[in-house]
C-alpha cells in the first residue's frame, strides 16, 4: 500500500527530504510494514520560510492553495497511490478532491480533532503563531460540530512566530518540543483530556520526537499527533476500499465525476492534470 502525504508548501528538495525523514520516523512501528509513505509538496506555492506568512489566513491565498492541493491529489491518484493525506491542519482541498479521485483523501485537522473528541470529553489545541489563527481554529472546530468538546479558553498559541519557529525546528527539533510541552501541560491542568497540535509541519516534528503525552497533576494526558491519526485512518480506509466498501466520505450534493468530466473541468479552468 502507498500513501501520499501532501504538504501545503512549495516542493523544495531540502524541505521535502527533511519532512520525509520526519515522516518515516513518525510511522515507524505505527503502520503496516508493507505500507509506504511519500511526502510531496506543491508545484506552485510559497515556501515555509517565506516572509509575510500571514497570507495563510487570507481567503484569496486559501483559494489558490486549494486549487493547487487538488491538482496534487489528482496527480497522486494517477501515480497509483492508495490514499492521500493533506498535511495542513486547515484541510485545504480535501472535500473538493473527493469529487475527482476515487481513493480516500484525509485531512489531518478533521481526523485528529474528531479522534481527540472520542478519547475524552474536553479537547485542548495548540496552534502556530500566525495572525488570525485562533479565530480560524475556533471556526474550524465549530464547523466540525465539536464546539462542545473544546475546553473553555482551550486554544493556546506558540510564543514564537511561525517562520522563526520553523527555522529553529529544522535546526533543533527538540527546541520546539521544549516550548510546546508547557502549553500542553497547562491545557491538561485546566482540564483537557487530550491535547492536539494544530499544524501540519509541527505535527511531523511532534511525531518524530515522540511527543505523544504530557504529565499533569491528575495523571498522563495524551498529545494527539495529527499526521499519525490521519495516516492510520488513511491506511484503514484504503483497506476497506480494497474490500469493496465505498469510503469516499463525500458530502451530500457531491459525487465522483467521471474521468472524462474531470479532465474537461480541469482543462476548462486551465488547471490541467
Amino acid at each position: 500500500m502507498r500513501i501520499c502525504v501532501i504538504n501545503n508548501v512549495l516542493d523544495e528538495k531540502s524541505s521535502r527530504l527533511a519532512m520525509q525523514a520526519m515522516l518515516e520516523e513518525c510511522v515507524r512501528g505505527l503502520l503496516d510494514e508493507a505500507t509506504q509513505v511519500e511526502v510531496r509538496g506543491l508545484a506552485h506555492a510559497p515556501s515555509h520560510l517565506e516572509a509575510g506568512v500571514e497570507y495563510y489566513r487570507d481567503s484569496f491565498f486559501q483559494l489558490l492553495a486549494t486549487v493547487e492541493i487538488v491538482r496534487s491529489i489528482v496527480r497522486a491518484a494517477a501515480d497509483g497511490f492508495d490514499a492521500v493525506v493533506v498535511n495542513c491542519f486547515d484541510d485545504y482541498g480535501v472535500e473538493p478532491a473527493r469529487s475527482v479521485v476515487p481513493i480516500p483523501v484525509i485531512g489531518i485537522g478533521a481526523a485528529s480533532l474528531s479522534f481527540a473528541a472520542q478519547i475524552g470529553r474536553r479537547v485542548g489545541l495548540i496552534v502556530p503563531n500566525l495572525p488570525g489563527q485562533v479565530d480560524y481554529a475556533t471556526r474550524q472546530i465549530q464547523d466540525l460540530g465539536l464546539a462542545q468538546s473544546l475546553l473553555p479558553r482551550g486554544i493556546r498559541v506558540d510564543a514564537m512566530p511561525f517562520a522563526e519557529a520553523w527555522v529553529e525546528a529544522m535546526a533543533d527539533q527538540a527546541a520546539a518540543i521544549r516550548r510546546f510541552a508547557p502549553l500542553a501541560r497547562a491545557l491538561a491542568e485546566d482540564g483537557a483530556d487530550s491535547v492536539v497540535f494544530g499544524c501540519g509541519g509541527f505535527s511531523l516534528v511532534c511525531g518524530a520526537q515522540r511527543f505523544n503525552q504530557v504529565q499533569a497533576t491528575a495523571g498522563t494526558v495524551p498529545v494527539v499527533i495529527p499526521i499519525n491519526v490521519a495516516l492510520m485512518q488513511a491506511e484503514m480506509l484504503a483497506r476497506l476500499r480494497r474490500s469493496g466498501l465505498d469510503v469516499s466520505a463525500r458530502t451530500r450534493g457531491s459525487f465522483l465525476h467521471s474521468p472524462a468530466t474531470t479532465r474537461m473541468l480541469l482543462e476548462k479552468f486551465g488547471i490541467g492534470t
